[in-house]
């Protein structure tokens, strides 16, 4: 490939088209030119625009290259907020500034290279569905002449507040960004219209007196379509008040993108993305809503669950909720930098126009949501979480599912790469045992004051702070090896942008580098015990401090 054009097709499942440009870059490429193919998003999917949601010849998929897979936000100050008067590097030091040019193509203006090109034959599986030959090489010459303004540009988050009436210094935290690559009428707009629509009931509630116990701050980010920059820049910005402070962040990049994929579902796959001590929250308040056809979102999220993992067997609560979270969106300075706990809504479907013009509000009244119903689902469950959060007496973490679900963690990475022949893991996992028994000690000893209303207002408002540090204690300041920005020992994002879970000790077991892996191992039990220490501290805590009054239910 070296001194090349390569043109790279878009793929499903989803790999982040700035890995693709790292990718080819390292292979010495002059430029790359990636295009969207028919088998992905258009025609071989179904009816294509204006007749259907999928996209038609001329549709380009645009966005982004950067590599803020390494970094996310301004690839000019790594690690600090982008304000006026900020230090910046040089734009050659940047990681995250791809050194290769870039242009995204239809299919329409893809055929004619693909169709005159006569070296090997592709293997199927990268065969596309075209009605042509796919060739990997040869004799097709292009120029290409990419012109952009790389200057420095102003972006804007634009924040709202409701102070809370108990206790201001704790917030909930929502947000959705409002920049797009064209109209974006799904991506972001139908989150932002969502995010207007909850923001004018919650200024009702308060114009009426009711005031949340804990503040609310709602941010629609500039700048998320250029490496996240919007929310990364104001997380690290305020980061020092944010670990402090922030109980939650609640992320809603896109409300509604079509009916579901399968045939006779009119109903979209409903998916929340969260760290598994919110889980629980997240699945009780899908039992209080129902979706536009009547039906409880529970009972379509478990249908749809079951299909999706291609089972008959009805699907547990505990497999309801993604716990699997990668990047993509506007939480990952908050969970992967910060260490605050973080929740994604949508409801999405056969979306064939990502990222392009025909991404519009005709589509989406057409295709995306007809009558604009999802949307309000999304809303109501988005308010009803955050109230959640903002008005409980005890915040509703759940460290005990949590526990439960880094077993998992630790037990699919050894079934993989199997750690065990390598590296001991047997005093994590029984650590783990220990972080769980005391996960559901303190979930019995929470529901007893709650029920005997023995809960006082000054020991509830001191278990919640206890509960807040417990995300924080699974930050290791030096970082993953090679990306110190990325800074949680539970989560992080492949290059790809999908999930990687256990991120320090997965990327030493899949290199072989048995020596990185045992003191990851050594730092996740070393955090692993923090926790199980702090929650049976706050269960201590709860037991003698709690005292017959009555407390607001």
């Amino acid at each position: 490939m070296k001194g090349k054009i390569v043109l790279v097709r878009y793929s499903n499942p989803y790999s982040y088209r700035g890995f693709k440009a790292l990718t080819a870059e390292r292979e010495g490429a002059a430029a790359m030119l990636v295009y969207s193919d028919p088998a992905e998003d258009g025609y071989k999917r179904g009816k294509v625009f204006p007749d259907g949601p999928w996209g038609p010849e001329s549709h380009i998929q645009r966005g982004a290259i950067t590599y803020d897979f390494i970094v996310p936000g301004d690839p000019t100050t790594p690690g600090w907020a982008s304000v006026a008067g900020a230090k910046r590097i040089p734009a050659a030091e940047a990681r995250s500034l791809p050194k290769i040019i870039a242009l995204p193509l239809s299919w329409h203006d893809a055929e004619p290279l693909l169709e005159n090109m006569n070296g090997p034959k592709v293997p199927k599986s990268w065969k596309g569905a075209l009605p042509i030959q796919y060739h990997l090489t040869g004799s097709v010459k292009v120029h290409l002449k990419v012109e952009m303004d790389t200057s420095i540009q102003l972006y804007t988050v634009v924040e709202a507040r409701i102070r809370g009436s108990e206790f201001p210094d704790d917030w909930v935290l929502l947000g959705n960004h409002r920049d797009a690559w064209a109209f974006g009428g799904v991506d972001p707009s139908s989150g932002t219209a969502s995010m207007l629509e909850l923001s004018r009931a919650l200024g009702e509630l308060k114009k009426n007196g009711m005031r949340p116990r804990r503040t609310l701050v709602i941010c629609s980010w500039d700048g998320e379509e250029y490496a996240l920059t919007g929310s990364t820049e104001w997380g690290e910005q305020f980061g020092d008040e944010l670990k402090k402070k922030l109980i939650a962040y609640i992320n809603v990049d896109s409300s509604a993108s079509g009916p579901a994929n399968r045939t006779g579902n009119v109903v979209p796959d409903f998916h929340a993305d969260a760290v598994a001590s919110l889980a629980p929250m997240i699945v009780e308040a899908s039992h209080s809503l129902k979706v536009p056809t009547g039906e409880p979102l529970y009972d379509v999220w478990r249908k749809s669950r079951a299909q999706e993992e291609k089972t008959k067997a009805p699907i547990v609560d505990s497999r309801l909720v993604n716990t699997r979270i990668g990047s993509g969106s506007d939480h990952t300075v908050f969970l992967n930098h910060l260490g605050r706990p973080t929740v994604g809504l949508e409801f999405d479907g056969q979306y064939g126009v990502y990222h392009s013009m025909y991404d519009d509000h005709f589509w989406m009244e057409h295709f995306g949501d007809p009558g604009f119903k999802y949307h309000i689902v999304i809303s109501d469950l988005w308010g009803l979480l955050a109230l959640r959060l903002a008005n409980a007496d005890v915040l509703p973490f759940d460290f005990a599912a949590y526990a439960a679900n880094i077993r998992e963690f630790v037990n699919e990475l050894d079934h993989k790469s199997k750690v065990q022949q390598k590296v001991d893991l047997r005093p994590l996992l029984t650590q783990i045992g220990e972080l769980e028994k005391a996960g559901q000690e303190l979930n019995t000893a929470v529901a007893s004051s709650l029920a005997s209303s023995s809960l006082n207002a000054e020991v509830a408002e001191k278990l919640s702070r206890q509960l807040m540090q417990v995300e924080s204690n699974w930050l290791a300041s030096e970082g993953i090896s090679g990306r110190p920005w990325f800074q949680h020992l539970l989560y992080a994002a492949r290059y790809t942008y999908a999930h990687l879970e256990l991120p320090g000790l997965t990327e030493a077991a899949e290199k072989g580098d048995w020596t990185v892996a045992q003191a990851q191992v050594r730092l996740l039990e070393a955090a692993v015990d923090k926790n199980t220490q702090l929650l049976r501290q706050a269960k201590r805590d709860l037991e003698t401090g709690s005292a017959p009054q009555k407390t607001h239910r």
